[in-house]
């Protein structure tokens, strides 16, 4: 197969408790400036680095991404590391994919936010991972990375919009009892009144 028809998937992952509108519009972002033919957006199941006591049920988060998604036939929901048992790690989440996705025909680009770069070293494997796939670190123009980061110079960084929406403040908000129209999709919106979510913890 000649490069220009290698397929180019965008891996986006994170906690999603709940998707919003900004994650959505950096992914839309991501897809067009990076070239990228699909995304998967890769719910997590249990953190490695976060305290997820108080994470929403992974079946709930999995479908609110569905709702998100569903009317963008570039946006895709993989739920690999949510089915897995045990931490995920996204080196294991990248060789399952490499299997599935052969270098011959696909190049996988991981979809990190650009606060990641300095921690980066303290991922699982991570000069094994930059040879299974690349990262790109997004972010806004002029976001700081700290210039001792080891791994810096191994990210492809991307400005996107900034948008100033956290999964946090809306699970505030539900809580308090305001509004978050605007900043989730309505059907997100309307699952999470449905089946009252973050109404007892944050």
């Amino acid at each position: 197969m000649k490069p220009a028809e290698i397929k180019r998937i965008g891996l986006f992952g994170g906690t999603f408790d709940p998707i919003h509108l900004g994650h959505l519009i950096v992914a839309e972002a991501l897809r067009e400036k990076c070239s990228l033919d699909i995304i998967f957006f890769i719910p997590t199941g249990h953190h490695a680095l976060k305290d997820t006591r108080h994470i929403t049920p992974p079946a709930h988060r999995l479908r609110m991404l569905e709702l998100a998604v569903e009317d963008n036939p570039h946006f895709v929901v993989n739920d690999l590391e949510i089915n897995r048992n045990g931490v995920s790690f996204t080196i294991d989440t990248i060789k399952v994919l490499n299997k599935k996705y052969p270098p011959a025909q696909y190049q996988l680009c991981f979809l990190v936010g650009s606060d990641i770069v300095n921690e980066f070293h303290r991922w699982k494997n991570p000069d094994a991972l930059l040879k299974l796939c690349k990262f790109i670190a997004f972010g806004r123009e002029g976001a700081e990375i700290d210039p001792k980061a080891k791994y810096a110079s191994s990210f492809r960084f991307i400005s996107v919009p900034g948008i100033e929406i956290s999964a946090s403040d809306i699970r505030r908000r539900v809580f308090a009892g305001k509004s978050i129209r605007y900043l989730v999709p309505p059907s997100v919106r309307n699952y999470i009144k449905q089946h009252a979510l973050y109404q007892n913890h944050l």
